[in-house]
């Protein structure tokens, strides 16, 4: 027999108030399928379905189950539109006008978004599901999974429809590899002076008391340590010296001990720890010595507390307080000694 789709509501007396006609396909014992094709052009709306038996004419009652037929895409609203590239860890966001999904597509040929391969390869997208809570919120599609390339965002509703990528025609690199770990260029730093990190260009480098290292994998796993075990600074985004850079990182705030580095590039993905640490130290040197009458060109002698790499002579008559009044002395009032 045949099958009608009838919009609800319509008031059905005869075959010709009967709507859009379908030829069931028999999936099983007494079991039918209703093929429905986006070419067929059926209006949106909900509709009930009506047999028709072909040897007798007879016709049934409307079906107590409807059907919405929705030819709309969803409205995509591309929250991370300035994101250029993104790294392991990271989220893109989006906001969906429907419910549905929210993807990360491949890129295919031609530069378009690879629909297909949102059902064959799951490092070819991410998707995170779109509930009626979460119309019109920004969501996070994760990037963890992805394969490096190039992805398109997209909106898919409960009926299949995506979004029109073509309305906003931009895509991102996903980028997953990690950089090479940065190194210390000096050995040992305190409050007044700064560790020096040689890295790649962009991103940020991080200083990570040597106790914690080990339980970093991800910038976020930084950023949830105690605030007095690690430091960071802002790498330059270029330079004309090679591939690399140096960056001073403050060690204000920091507990004594050793630290080692981490860099993570513009994309989000972290290095490993610098292979060589560096010693943080707050504690001035104390230095003890007996009172002395000396000509020019004879010696001083005195003992440190520890191991020191200069000595100033200061005027007796001038109260050192702190490491900016030490920087204000002039030449005449300080004298430095390896």
């Amino acid at each position: 027999g045949y099958a009608y789709w009838v919009r609800q509501g319509t008031v059905v007396s005869s075959e010709l108030d009967l709507g859009y006609t379908m030829s069931p396909v028999q999936s099983g014992v007494n079991s039918w399928t209703l093929p429905f094709f986006s070419s067929d052009n059926l209006q949106e709306g909900t509709y009930v379905v009506y047999v028709k038996d072909t040897e007798t004419g007879a016709i049934s009652l409307a079906s107590t189950n409807t059907v919405v037929v929705d030819n709309t895409a969803p409205t995509l609203t591309d929250s991370s539109s300035s994101v250029t590239e993104l790294g392991m860890g990271q989220n893109y966001q989006a906001r969906s006008s429907e419910e549905g999904y929210l993807y990360l597509v491949a890129q295919g040929g031609w530069g378009m978004p690879d629909l297909s391969s949102a059902q064959d390869s799951t490092s070819a997208y991410s998707r995170v599901r779109v509930t009626s809570s979460d119309i019109g919120q920004v969501m996070n599609i994760p990037v963890n999974g992805l394969a490096d390339g190039y992805y398109w965002v997209a909106a898919v509703d409960k009926a299949g429809n995506w979004s029109d990528y073509s309305s906003y025609g931009r895509t991102f690199r996903v980028d997953s590899t990690p950089p090479d770990a940065p190194q210390f260029a000096n050995t040992a730093f305190g409050e007044n002076s700064t560790a020096d990190i040689t890295s790649g260009y962009g991103g940020v480098v991080y200083v990570v008391n040597s106790t914690e290292a080990s339980s970093v994998s991800t910038v976020s796993d930084i950023l949830a340590l105690a605030d007095n075990t690690w430091n960071s600074a802002t790498v330059a985004s270029s330079g004309y010296f090679g591939n690399s850079t140096t960056t001073n990182v403050s060690g204000v705030g920091l507990t004594d001990g050793t630290y080692v580095a981490f860099y993570a590039e513009s994309s989000g993905n972290l290095s490993s720890a610098s292979a060589n640490t560096i010693l943080f130290d707050s504690a001035a040197p104390i230095v003890t010595y007996s009172d002395q009458i000396v000509r020019p060109g004879a010696s001083l002698s005195f003992v440190a507390n520890e191991a020191v790499t200069l000595v100033y002579l200061i005027d007796a008559n001038v109260n050192i307080d702190s490491q900016t009044t030490f920087n204000s002395l002039t030449q005449a009032q300080r004298e430095g000694h390896m």
